[in-house]
């Protein structure tokens, strides 16, 4: 009498990019932002932008406090940038985390037919994803298989093939297991139910800019300014034309903007006062009272 045949029995780990795991899951959209899975932070159209008013009422960093009732729109746009950017980060964070938990449900009853009868797993040998584990940095994702030829079988039967793609007697190369897993692992939903795990939203919606995320957003739109544009945000000012504001306290205000920018003091000054000229009689002595003795 011939020695009946078992059916192979065993565990391996798969390592896939986070490239390959979205688009196997269906997430082909995920992947357009590079190999993290990251979210554009203009993909928002939803975002409602942050307002000349949201900048004044800003608890900024203190090393600018005060920047933002001189250069408010300027603040605006680095708030903005800032939010975008953790929103983005934490959509990007909750879509790996996402992946994670889809595969983590993939599991099957270890029983399907093969060549005229059937292969039965003995009970404790389900077939299934044990762990997805994220390695960010790498931009990788290792998945760990057990029993993973008749993981596949099974879903290849419920999809409705002809016959299983891989012996249930030997074991499969680890690229025909990473090539065959990730063809088939949306199908498994669609054969035997469930949902794929969906973006925590929530972690999104609570999403908040570290203040080191502002101080180089800040840093950045600071940075961009030229001397001309830095006169233009004065000059919007409240008090400033109205003379609610002093000589002393625009000078204060000034060497403020020079210490968190590259633009010297003197030379904002002299652009200042210079357009101040230009608005009429009325601002001449205002401008006198600027210039550097």
């Amino acid at each position: 009498m011939s020695k009946e045949k078992k059916p192979i029995l065993r565990t391996t780990k798969i390592t896939v990019t986070l490239v390959e795991a979205a688009k196997a899951l269906g997430h082909e959209d995920w992947a357009y932002n590079g190999d993290y899975l990251d979210a554009d932070p203009f993909d928002d159209v939803n975002h409602c932008g942050v307002s000349r008013e949201d900048a004044l009422n800003a608890n900024l960093p203190s090393k600018y406090s005060g920047i933002e009732k001189l250069l408010p729109f300027v603040v605006a746009r680095a708030l903005e940038d800032a939010d975008r950017q953790a929103v983005a980060g934490a959509l990007g964070d909750a879509r790996r985390d996402a992946l994670v938990e889809t595969f983590e449900k993939i599991g099957t009853v270890g029983e399907y037919p093969w060549d005229g009868g059937f292969v039965t797993l003995p009970k404790g040998e389900e077939p299934g994803v044990q762990s997805a584990s994220l390695d960010t940095p790498n931009a990788t994702m290792e998945i760990v298989i057990k029993n993973p030829e008749h993981l596949i079988n099974e879903i290849v039967n419920g999809v409705g093939m002809f016959a299983p793609e891989l012996n249930p007697y030997e074991p499969a190369s680890d690229s025909e297991i990473k090539s065959y897993f990730l063809k088939y692992a949306s199908d498994y939903f669609d054969v035997f139910g469930g949902s794929k795990a969906e973006v925590n939203d929530r972690a999104v919606d609570n999403a908040y800019p570290e203040d080191v995320d502002v101080m180089d957003a800040l840093n950045f739109h600071l940075s961009e300014m030229s001397v001309k544009e830095v006169v233009e945000e004065l000059m919007e000012v409240d008090g400033l034309i109205d003379g609610d504001l002093s000589s002393d306290e625009i000078r204060k205000s000034i060497k403020l903007i020079s210490s968190v920018t590259s633009i010297e003091y003197i030379t904002i000054l002299r652009e200042l006062a210079a357009t101040l000229r230009k608005k009429g009689d009325e601002f001449k002595e205002l401008a006198g009272g600027l210039m550097p003795e």
